[in-house]
């Protein structure tokens, strides 16, 4: 079986910069990739500052009292000339790295529009099994250009009600199951003990 790779959709504040701290504590070496932060280098180079992460959310006067995380989306356009283009640097970052050849070697973070997704497939799925993880999280919907990606392979949803110990315990069964699954050489996945596991087009919901 090849290496896995999880790439987390979803909306804005779902969860999923918290998933990959989850993630890590449970898998101390899983490989931490995120489409956002070359936004973020193009961003920062673009206005001469950094923003910390304590910050996003802030108006600043220096961004003409709109937040980093505004500069961020619209930095993310840049995409209307080549809707894959953040996932192909992500994809070359991700071949040129050194990882395990088995078990779940890494998560994407911010796999924001189906594009994206296309292209992440085409780039590493003759390398690693991808899987698809979108987080919800109740108040928290696609504000932006963002929006639920449709795929044919495996894939799950997270239901995040907003309580670390719980999302905690989500996190560590989703990592179980993925490390279940049993991808033969045609791409076609089955499930060891799983009885509940998703279809195609209808994901597995954790909640």
């Amino acid at each position: 079986m090849k290496p896995i790779i999880i790439a987390l959709h979803g909306p804005p504040r779902s969860g999923k910069n918290e998933f990959v701290l989850l993630a890590q504590k449970e898998l101390p070496f899983l490989d931490h990739f995120s489409l956002s932060s070359r936004i973020k280098e193009v961003a920062h180079k673009v206005m001469g500052a950094v923003f910390p992460e304590s910050l996003k959310e802030a108006q600043l006067p220096s961004l003409n009292s709109r937040s980093p995380r505004d500069l961020y989306i619209h930095a993310g356009n840049f995409d209307t000339f080549d809707p894959g283009l953040w996932a192909k640097h992500t994809s070359k970052e991700i071949l040129a790295s050194n990882l395990p050849s088995e078990g779940i070697v890494a998560v994407i973070e911010s796999v924001g529009k189906q594009p994206q997704w296309n292209e992440l497939i085409q780039n590493l799925s003759a390398q690693f099994t991808l899987v698809l993880v979108e987080i919800s999280r109740p108040g928290y919907s696609y504000t932006d250009n963002r929006s639920p990606i449709v795929d044919n392979r495996e894939n799950f949803h997270l239901l995040n009600n907003g309580s670390v110990e719980d999302f905690q315990k989500l996190v560590k069964e989703l990592l179980n199951r993925v490390s279940s699954l049993d991808i033969d050489r045609n791409g076609v996945s089955t499930v060891v003990d799983l009885p509940d596991m998703m279809r195609p087009h209808q994901p597995t919901i954790i909640r």
